[in-house]
């Protein structure tokens, strides 16, 4: 069954080590923990995504009562994953709080993982299924695999965006998610880990069009140099121009038009001396002089 997780939130926890020595494609590097949580979109349950669940829970969670949830642990000092659809009221807070009153596991799963691998923008996780728990709804399970996969980028502080996120288990069908957030942590064999990206000035306001940006508190925990390249993420109606883009330092200006007045969001990537890259965002206000 493919299983994935929505686009409203997703909190990960991960650790990666076993750097593989570069070549001139992307480090690969071993994922070593992984912790998350998120909705599953009401269109992949109700579209034939999954079996046909029971028809009172499907009137719940089609109603907006109740909501389906998956929660994903990879124990890297056991080597399993665990994979389980909780029910939930919905608007419960996300992560679940424990204890939370009206939480009901529906089915879960653990297996025993056979590979772990990542790349700079895609992790996956591999087990044999050992055991499941609560329904039999998805049939016998034990002795076939489970996948994990998801893109991401990681920023400065650990957390990740990840541009897609799922799960595969055989024959049961799809749940999928679009983007989610969380958080990252990579290390590798020779000692090689991520850079800090750090791009400010943090919550800034300009009521001139021309300004500069600082990546300048950017680190390497090996104290190597760094490069850097920054972006605008544009929204509908905004332009700049981006002068030393591939310092630390850059100037922005914006380009004046109807729209030009509002809040604009800009990307950092600092990449190592080892090619491994991490990733920030700044956002600042330009405002209409008084």
């Amino acid at each position: 069954m493919n299983v994935s997780w929505s686009r409203y939130f997703c909190a990960f926890t991960l650790a990666a080590a076993a750097l593989v020595a570069q070549t001139s494609t992307s480090p690969v590097l071993t994922v070593a923990g992984l912790s998350a949580e998120a909705p599953v979109a009401t269109d992949q349950i109700l579209g034939g995504g999954l079996p046909p669940l029971p028809d009172d829970l499907l009137n719940s969670i089609q109603s907006g009562s109740l909501e389906l949830r998956q929660q994903v642990l990879f124990d890297t000092t056991k080597s399993t994953l665990r994979v389980t659809l909780l029910l939930v009221p919905a608007g419960t807070a996300l992560p679940t709080p424990d204890g939370q009153p009206g939480a009901t596991p529906f089915f879960a799963l653990t297996a025993n993982t056979t590979q772990v691998s990542a790349t700079m923008n895609q992790l996956s996780i591999t087990g044999t299924i050992t055991s499941q728990q609560y329904s039999s709804l998805f049939g016998e399970l034990t002795g076939e695999l489970v996948t994990v996969t998801a893109g991401y980028s990681t920023s400065s502080d650990g957390t990740a965006v990840f541009s897609g996120l799922s799960a595969t288990l055989p024959g049961a069908g799809v749940f999928y998610s679009q983007a989610g957030g969380g958080r990252v942590r990579i290390t590798g064999q020779t000692g090689a880990s991520l850079p800090l990206a750090v791009a400010g000035p943090k919550g800034q306001s300009f009521t001139v069009p021309q300004f500069s940006l600082s990546g300048s508190r950017s680190s390497d925990p090996q104290g190597g140099m760094l490069t850097y390249k920054w972006a605008l993420i544009a929204q509908p109606g905004q332009s700049v121009t981006l002068t030393n883009d591939s310092t630390a330092t850059p100037t922005i200006t914006i380009t004046d038009g109807p729209f030009a007045y509002g809040t604009y969001t800009f990307q950092l990537t600092v990449t190592n001396s080892a090619g491994l890259s991490s990733i920030d965002t700044v956002s600042v206000d330009y405002l209409s002089p008084q």
